[in-house]
């Protein structure tokens, strides 16, 4: 099923722990493997909630997390919270 969105001026949004659930619908109901780029690059929590939740059953990428902003990324790498983020990085 493809939903497109008719107008893009933030009716339609909803909030980072609902698009959580949706992410972990998908993997109960299709075969994926990996979600690249789940959240928007600050949405640090939400990463984090996801990889806690479907770490073990899918790949979280988080390259835009992670290489968008390098200086907040060797910031929180130093607080311990970039492993908890993601399982993965493309480079």
């Amino acid at each position: 099923m493809t939903t497109l969105l008719q107008n893009n001026d933030g009716s339609e949004k909803i909030s980072g722990d609902s698009l959580k659930n949706v992410y972990k619908s998908f993997v109960s109901d299709y075969p994926i493997v990996s979600i690249e780029d789940p959240f928007d690059q600050d949405d640090w929590e939400h990463y984090a909630k996801l990889t806690a939740e479907m770490g073990q059953q899918v790949q979280i990428v988080g390259d835009d997390l992670l290489v968008t902003n390098p200086k907040v990324c060797f910031i929180n790498f130093r607080l311990g919270i970039v492993p908890q983020t993601c399982i993965l990085l493309c480079f």
